[in-house]
């Protein structure tokens, strides 16, 4: 490792996000519900882009040592007479400081990396890899992603990029860098023939096809006509959009309510979305509407069962509305919220328990580390061309959602490598206020169901 200690920082701006805002950022994602924690996408904010960076400690030794930068963003220390080398990748990560499930994956992300490192590092063959982290404040507006991916790249001399739904506006940058990016997006600009170090590594692109697809296998029972409610401005449009275009390429019948975004008294609502007589109800909006829309329909004499598309943090939707109102809502959820939880899920929460004090069962996804740390182990090295072909070539691993691997898309042009991530996903019933009846689809079922929705079945 570097003698150099460097300066940690942290400049946090202090920032509100309207509720306008927070919605354009999670419909653009594909999630039904902003509680669910929809990522974020492109906003027209400017400024800056502000740093933190997480470090590996100084190692000492007593025996002599060498240092030598071995490739751009890896520095290797190789104790004299030892069999042991460790190396540091610098890993640039681009988010929003300002929308909430962003920050927590954030703070995820800081306690993994550093948990890792107190721990030795990601140990490949005979190197132990450390990590330094520098994240920069994208602000969601592409222009400033592109600025900080030029800095990340030329200043900070990172290898690695963890990136946001920006990246289309910077994939050409780290391209000719040869700079793996691991990103997220629902966009499918990002897949692009030429492109060999880019790689979509989250849960935004196959979620909502997976889990619409999976909800009557889940149920026990075929679903004859969804009820989506969702209000009329453009956040709310383009979730209903997404669903709509999802439950068209899984044949399913569906009904839509809009009502004004300014709705305060949801209850006319409710009773026209009652009278559709649907088996089951999609609510869009921010996590105040669906607690308020929720209680409306209980009051209509609604007989259908509502569903969350996307994945929910109990403890967080808890404090919208009580789970004890929620009795028979189908919803997404992580194993962390149950009382087995896979080894993944249980090495998150120590980490962050460890880093923070506590689990508060936040709203975040940190799929993409453990993407990247599937591509070094079976790279063998941090070689950037190597992790990208390891990514190509259908890369399997166990993550925090259980099996996933990497799928081609065909549908986006690029059917001869894999550059999408696909995983299982599990979904609960709440009923008294606790989940209930814990089930997952099948690996070979939602890459089935991803593509029936991409039409490339």
């Amino acid at each position: 490792m570097s003698d150099q200690d460097p300066k940690i920082t942290e400049q946090a701006e202090e920032r509100t996000v309207s509720r306008r805002q927070f919605l354009k950022l999670a419909g653009v994602a594909g999630a039904t519900v902003a509680v669910a924690g929809g990522l974020g996408g492109a906003l027209a904010a400017c400024g800056s882009s502000e740093a933190t960076t997480t470090t590996a400690a100084a190692t000492e030794t007593t025996a002599a040592t060498t240092a030598t930068t071995a490739a751009a963003g890896e520095t290797t220390t190789t104790a004299a007479a030892a069999t042991t080398k460790e190396a540091t990748i610098k890993i640039g990560n681009l988010t929003d400081f300002a929308i909430p499930p962003l920050v927590n994956t954030r703070k995820v992300l800081e306690a993994v990396v550093e948990g890792y490192n107190a721990n030795g590092g990601i140990k490949v063959g005979d190197t132990a890899y450390k990590m330094e982290l520098i994240s920069y404040d994208t602000k969601s507006d592409p222009n400033t992603a592109r600025s900080a991916v030029e800095r990340l790249i030329s200043q900070d001399k990172v290898s690695v990029i963890f990136g946001d739904q920006t990246v289309s506006n910077w994939a050409p940058v780290t391209e000719a860098a040869k700079v793996l990016a691991c990103v997220g997006t629902p966009l499918k600009d990002v897949y692009k023939p030429e492109y060999k170090y880019t790689y979509v590594t989250s849960k935004l692109p196959t979620e909502a096809p997976v889990r619409l697809g999976w909800l009557p296998t889940y149920k026990g029972s075929a679903i004859s006509k969804y009820v989506l409610i969702f209000p009329d401005d453009p956040p709310g449009q383009n979730q209903m959009k997404d669903v709509t275009a999802t439950l068209t390429a899984l044949g399913q019948t569906f009904e839509s309510v809009t009502f004004a975004a300014s709705t305060t008294d949801f209850s006319a609502v409710a009773t026209k979305a009652s009278a559709i007589n649907g088996d089951c109800v999609i609510i869009g909006g921010s996590p105040v509407m669906f607690g308020q829309m929720y209680r409306a329909l209980a009051a209509a004499g609604s007989k259908a069962f509502v569903t969350i598309t996307a994945e929910v943090s109990l403890g967080e939707l808890n404090t919208t509305i009580p789970l004890t109102e929620l009795d028979g809502t189908i919803v997404g959820l992580m194993s962390w919220d149950t009382d087995t939880p896979n080894p993944v899920c249980k090495e998150v929460v120590d980490l962050y328990t460890k880093k923070y004090g506590k689990w508060d069962d936040p709203s975040f996804d940190i799929d993409t580390f453990y993407a990247f740390k599937a591509a070094l182990e079976k790279a063998g090295s941090a070689d950037t061309t190597a992790m990208a072909d390891a990514l190509g070539a259908a890369l399997a691993w166990d993550g925090p959602h259980g099996k996933s691997k990497m799928m081609p898309r065909a549908d986006a042009g690029v059917p001869d490598r894999t550059v999408c991530l696909i995983q299982e996903y599990a979904d609960c019933t709440l009923m008294g206020g606790k989940a209930t009846n814990f089930k997952a689809v099948t690996m070979e079922e939602a890459e089935k169901l991803a593509l029936t929705c991409w039409g490339t079945k």
